[in-house]
């Protein structure tokens, strides 16, 4: 069986790639020993072919990841394309690119012989949607949120400013003492941060479940 995963998201492809690999690899030992993840700028034909004739070790079907398949050279493109065609049942093949590579004649031979699914394009968050989340109260979706953004590439000092904006936004809403300590807590996850004191993504984490419960408070 052969899935071909079209789509510019990487994070949704990245869900949809661990969805099919524990549902084919349920066990931690099928895991260890029937999986195996290629990257299509570097793997060379021979290794292809290897990968492809393997055998599952630990049960029926061995899972492999090719990502960017396009990009295969075109020994490796000729193996892979004729191991497809055989439809085989014992080595499922997740095979990965993005929209724009979908309508070459490489890519459009694969999807004759594979499961194509679009992954849909997500909405990309921000900042607010950090501050929506404070502002609710759900201090669990402000962290998913948070993991997201850098997830994304987005630098966490530039979260923080976002961070700030809400908070001064909320003064009318809490108490001068909680107003204060949040100031504070601001105050030392940026030093924090820029002093390497903590790992920024573990400070800002603090910080924000820190502004969530002074928030909650008013």
């Amino acid at each position: 069986m052969t899935y071909l995963l079209l789509g510019e998201d990487s994070l949704a492809k990245d869900q949809k790639i661990t969805e099919l690999r524990d549902e084919i690899l349920p066990s931690g030992d099928a895991l260890a020993f029937d999986y195996e993840s290629l990257d299509g700028t570097e793997v060379e034909a021979r290794a292809l072919q290897k990968a492809l004739l393997t055998l599952p070790v630990m049960g029926r079907r061995r899972l492999i990841v090719l990502r960017a398949v396009h990009k295969l050279d075109a020994q490796a493109k000729e193996i892979l394309l004729r191991y497809v065609a055989q439809k085989r049942d014992d080595v499922v093949i997740v095979l990965e690119a993005g929209d724009t590579q979908a309508a070459n004649a490489f890519m459009k031979s694969l999807a004759t012989y594979s499961k194509v699914i679009n992954v849909a394009t997500r909405k990309r968050q921000n900042v607010f949607d950090v501050t929506n989340a404070l502002a609710a109260r759900d201090p669990v979706a402000a962290c998913m949120v948070l993991n997201n953004l850098f997830a994304q590439g987005d630098h966490p000092l530039q979260i923080m400013g976002g961070l700030i904006w809400f908070w001064g936004k909320s003064r009318p809403g809490l108490s001068d003492e909680n107003f204060r300590k949040g100031l504070e807590v601001l105050q030392e996850a940026d030093l924090n941060i820029k002093r390497s004191r903590l790992k920024p993504e573990h400070g800002m984490e603090l910080l924000v479940v820190k502004l969530a419960g002074l928030y909650a408070k008013g």
